[in-house]
């Protein structure tokens, strides 16, 4: 099984940014992705570098912003674009736009 990239229309979605935020409430912002990553190492089958890659490509560049942008930034894409991205990166039919 190859690793998934955790975009918000992943399952883990929903998880992965109430355990940022957390993190986020008690532990400074240090203007990188130092809580995202350790958050998404400890998720099952996630690819970190990849998944950090999309983030930045939606505005994620440190870990606030992925909180602030990404899923904004995402849901601003056409749909035709987000559904070409999600087919470039193998994403099941199952997980919807």
């Amino acid at each position: 099984m190859r690793n998934e990239i955790l975009t918000p229309v992943h399952d883990y979605w929903r998880g992965f940014q109430v355990r940022l935020s957390e993190t986020l409430r008690t532990e400074p912002n240090h203007y990188d992705h130092s809580a995202a990553r350790k958050i998404l190492k400890s998720m099952y089958n996630i690819d970190v570098e990849e998944t950090i890659a999309f983030y930045k490509d939606f505005g994620g560049f440190d870990d606030a912003e992925i909180l602030w942008n990404v899923e904004a930034s995402w849901k601003e894409t056409p749909l035709k674009k987000r559904r070409a991205i999600l087919k470039e990166m193998d994403i099941p039919a199952t997980n919807k736009p």
